[in-house]
């Protein structure tokens, strides 16, 4: 016969310790409950940076870039189960979000992972509140959009000294 010890929860959040009953006719026992705190689960997630992109070809033709979430899960959760959406989302050098499907200009932009977990779906699981993203586990990564090869060449022409120049 073992003593049992009750833990009234297992989701991240404050709950008691039930210490287990101890009979015995030497000592006036007294019970108290123990507190459990259970911290939310840390997640990191890390954009993965693609290579060079030449001026003119279209940013949703290179993009997402894939994004790597990493962290310790709980066994029985996988990160489909807990990651609603994961994205990338690309910053300017001046910090405004770029938007559109379109040619960027040539430069060196930011790519942000952005991550959304799974709302509740019943009393039971909890993921929004067992698991977080802090802003320092969020690594960014960066897109080059290099200048595109453009050669100009001018025409060979002639003309007399002192004429007056054609159009």
């Amino acid at each position: 016969l073992r003593p049992v010890t009750l833990i009234t929860g297992v989701e991240a959040g404050t709950h008691y310790i039930v210490p287990p009953a101890f009979f015995n006719e030497n000592f006036a026992v007294t019970y108290g409950l123990g507190e459990l705190k259970i911290e939310q689960a840390i997640l990191k997630a890390s954009a993965i940076s693609p290579a060079a992109i030449v001026y003119g070809a279209k940013i949703s033709d290179q993009l997402p870039v894939s994004v790597q979430v990493s962290g310790v899960w709980f066994k029985k959760d996988k990160p489909n189960d807990v990651l609603q959406n994961i994205s990338t989302k690309l910053v300017d050098g001046n910090g405004n979000d770029v938007t559109g499907t379109g040619a960027l200009n040539a430069g060196t932009y930011t790519v942000k992972p952005v991550i959304v977990l799974k709302p509740v779906t019943n009393e039971l699981t909890s993921f929004e509140s067992n698991y977080t993203f802090e802003e320092s586990g969020l690594t960014n990564g960066t897109v080059t959009i290099d200048k595109a090869p453009l050669t100009v060449t001018a025409d060979p022409k002639s003309r007399l000294y002192g004429a007056s120049p054609e159009p």
